[in-house]
């Protein structure tokens, strides 16, 4: 064990004292910036609840009142639902915690806590990709489904932006983490979503039944129930994808593990193209 009484020899007192201080002031900077990111991250994290409760929610108040919505609405609605629950909580526990806290920080402040800042960041980037997997999956959905139902052709059409930035963030290190992560499941949600819609037509659902990696999927078990389910007709029959994705009967169905890799390794556009006959299958 080091000898520390040297530290406090009249010799030494002073450089002693001084770095005593200075890990002092230190060690509340430290703590003053950790407290403050955790502030911003609680704020993030009651906003993220509000706007995912509004995501749940919104589609049955927003019919009722609008008829048939866009399902960019119920984007919409969810980030300003979000947003304001987040700034009303950073005003509110802000004050109650500390006056001054929830407003911005000075230039030293933000040195101090520039690399706790990390945390609420990369938080706010897995918000930020959250909402375009989710509004990139009914946009996908919107497409099929218009396309089922009007004319066929469409379906040869790109698709909607955001439909394909939500399909890059499908793969590599980010899409993986956001796989893991997805409170919904929303791309294998999406994927499953859009298989069933195909009931709209008998002869594409025929030829659905006939693809084997299709067929595998439909006859699941799981996939059967939901199907039969009386939840899942009306949100299908008024196009409130919102609902359909957050379906207690679907995350039941998305527990197996097997369907979920089923459903990833299926192109569902390329084989509702190919089950419509608007392309040739492969």
């Amino acid at each position: 064990m080091p000898d520390i009484s040297k530290w406090f020899a009249v010799e030494n007192l002073l450089q002693t004292s001084g770095g005593g201080i200075l890990g002092v002031f230190m060690m509340f900077a430290f703590i003053k910036g950790i407290a403050k990111q955790l502030f911003g991250m609680v704020c993030l994290a009651l906003g993220f609840v509000a706007g995912y409760i509004s995501f749940r929610h919104a589609p049955e108040y927003l019919q009722r009142w609008f008829g048939v919505v866009h399902p960019n609405a119920v984007i919409i609605t969810s980030i300003v639902a979000g947003g304001l629950v987040h700034q009303v909580a950073r005003r509110l526990l802000g004050g109650v915690l500390r006056p001054g806290m929830g407003e911005p920080q000075s230039g030293g402040g933000r040195v101090r806590s520039a690399g706790l800042s990390l945390i609420p960041a990369c938080f706010l980037l897995w918000v930020l990709g959250m909402g375009i997997r989710w509004t990139g999956v009914l946009s996908q959905m919107k497409f099929l489904d218009e396309g089922l139902r009007e004319d066929k052709k469409s379906l040869l059409e790109t698709l909607p932006l955001l439909a394909r930035l939500q399909q890059t963030l499908t793969s590599g290190w980010a899409g993986n983490i956001l796989n893991r992560t997805d409170p919904v499941s929303s791309t294998e949600a999406g994927a499953l979503c859009s298989l069933l819609l195909v009931q709209r037509d008998a002869d594409s659902w025929h030829r659905l039944h006939q693809d084997p990696a299709c067929a595998a999927i439909l006859r699941h078990p799981a996939v059967v129930r939901l199907v039969r389910d009386k939840d899942w007709s009306k949100p299908a029959s008024f196009q409130n994808y919102a609902e359909l994705l957050t379906l207690p009967e679907m995350s039941t169905a998305l527990k197996d593990g097997g369907l979920v890799e089923q459903l990833r390794k299926i192109n569902v556009e390329q084989k509702i193209r190919e089950a419509t006959g608007t392309v040739p299958a492969e």
